[in-house]
């Protein structure tokens, strides 16, 4: 699809937001809707690069300290952040020599106390390198965010390596990397390679907390897997609830799972459960449990030779 087309397409969504929003009894909201759908209108008419865009080219110079500025308050507070902004620049091979403008797509959500936000994604669509890879490019960022200020900015950069063979998503999926906001297992796996204790402990909640081992627990996850990580895949869904907390109100419980694929043939299964949002009396918003297994080859169902649990 040409940039052309997806303006157009753009326009045409901001001008429905502005005409549902025309009937609105709440002139805050409507105000705050209106302004911002013509920033975004003017900015698409306006020939500069998009986010992706310059993410490509900070990423290229290796520019650290540009994408720092370009991130929310919220990533700028993750521990070893410029750590992982640095990873970037090495994970794709070779120079990029092509790529589509992807699909710029917007998101809004207004309430009736005037509080307004804009989510848009900005993607690179088969870039290809001099040596022939091809990889997307997705960042994600709120032009406001009257829910959550500390996400104004960008909260997620992602880049995929694709096999152009596959027939399928899996098939075209080699390996990822990512920067966002969750509290995932992804996240985790990256605190396990950096061998950074406080930065997981952090992640956990206050009642994990109150356990006088949970450090010590950690740091025997850093030498739990053989070998250095070649890929890996997430996957995350809701997850039950404890039987204590059926009747309370805790809500947004996740399980988020990294497959793990080593240099020596091992395959490993991390499993962390969260909640992200939780009103329960009992401070439980954070990790709850972490689960780390070995697949054993002789099962094709993924059964654990050996296991590493912190609940």
């Amino acid at each position: 699809m040409t940039k052309f087309r997806q303006r157009v397409l753009c326009i045409l969504l901001a001008v429905s937001m502005v005409m549902a929003f025309s009937s609105c009894s709440f002139k805050s909201i409507k105000d705050n809707v209106s302004n911002s759908v013509s920033k975004f209108v003017d900015d698409l008419f306006e020939e500069k690069p998009t986010n992706a865009e310059l993410m490509l080219g900070h990423i290229e110079n290796r520019d650290t300290d540009a994408i720092y500025d370009m991130l929310c308050k919220r990533l700028k507070k993750q521990p070893e952040i410029k750590r992982q902004i640095e990873e970037l620049f090495d994970f794709m091979d070779g120079k990029v020599i092509s790529y589509e403008t992807g699909y710029l797509s917007g998101d809004t959500r207004s309430s009736s106390n005037g509080k307004f936000k804009m989510h848009i994604a900005h993607s690179l669509d088969e870039m290809i390198t001099d040596t022939g890879k091809e990889y997307y490019l997705g960042v994600y960022f709120y032009d406001e965010n009257g829910f959550e200020k500390d996400l104004v900015g960008i909260n997620t950069i992602s880049i995929v390596e694709i096999n152009p063979n596959g027939t399928t998503a899996d098939d075209r999926f080699v390996r990822r990397i990512t920067i966002d906001t969750s509290t995932d297992a992804e996240l985790v796996l990256k605190y396990i390679e950096y061998k950074n204790t406080d930065a997981i402990y952090k992640l956990f909640c206050d009642k994990s907390k109150e356990k006088a081992n949970l450090k010590s627990k950690i740091e025997e996850t850093f030498d739990f897997m053989e070998g250095s990580i070649v890929s890996y895949k997430t996957s995350s869904d809701n997850f039950d609830l404890p039987k204590e907390l059926y009747y309370s109100n805790t809500r947004k419980a996740i399980c988020s799972t990294c497959e793990i694929k080593t240099d020596n043939g091992n395959e490993y299964r991390l499993i962390c459960n969260y909640y992200y949002e939780s009103r329960n009396k009992d401070n439980i918003t954070g990790i709850l449990e972490l689960k780390f297994y070995e697949a054993d080859k002789e099962f094709t169902y993924f059964k654990h030779s050996k296991q590493l649990i912190i609940d």
